[in-house]
C-alpha cells in the first residue's frame, strides 16, 4: 500500500511539474529567484541614472529599449545616455512604492510609483512599466513608459 501511495505521490508531482513547464511558467523557486533579480536590475537602472554611469545603463537596456516619458515623448537607449548628464544634475532623489512584479516565462513587468525630486520641477509622482526580457541569465530592459500622477 505505501508503494502505491508513493507512485501515486511521484506521478503527481511529475504531472504538476510537467505542467509548469509546458505553461511556461517556471518553478516557484526560480519565480522568486527572478522576481529578486528584476528587484535588482530596476533598483541598478535607478542609481545608474542617479550616478550618470552610462555603460551601466548600457548593460540594463536593451539596444532596442524605447521609453515613452511622463510627457510622451519617445526615448531610445542612446538618447537617454545622451541626456544621462542633464538627468543626473536635476534629479536629487527618487524611491520606488507600490512595486508590483509579474513574470511571463523570460519576460518580467515591474510595475510601480517613482516619487521623484528634482531642482527644475520639485517633487514628482509618476507612475511606470518596465517590461524586461531575460536573456543569458539577465534581465535587460526593453520598453517603459511613465505616467505622471501629480
Amino acid at each position: 500500500m505505501r508503494y502505491m501511495l508513493r507512485l501515486v505521490y511521484v506521478a503527481f508531482v511529475i504531472l504538476a511539474v510537467s505542467e509548469a513547464v509546458l505553461a511556461g511558467e517556471p518553478a516557484k523557486g526560480n519565480r522568486d529567484k527572478d522576481a529578486n533579480l528584476l528587484m535588482k536590475t530596476e533598483r541598478l537602472w535607478t542609481r545608474a541614472i542617479e550616478a550618470g554611469n552610462g555603460p551601466m545603463l548600457r548593460r540594463i537596456l536593451s539596444p532596442s529599449f524605447v521609453d515613452i516619458s511622463w510627457t510622451g515623448h519617445l526615448r531610445t537607449r542612446d538618447s537617454l545616455i545622451d541626456n544621462l548628464e542633464v538627468t543626473r544634475h536635476n534629479v536629487t532623489s527618487q524611491s520606488f512604492s507600490n512595486l508590483r512584479i509579474l513574470e511571463y516565462g523570460d519576460v518580467g513587468i515591474v510595475r510601480g510609483l517613482n516619487t521623484v525630486t528634482g531642482k527644475s520641477f520639485g517633487k514628482a509622482e509618476i507612475r511606470f512599466t518596465d517590461i524586461f526580457v531575460k536573456r543569458g541569465g539577465r534581465f535587460r530592459a526593453v520598453a517603459a513608459q511613465e505616467t505622471l500622477v501629480r
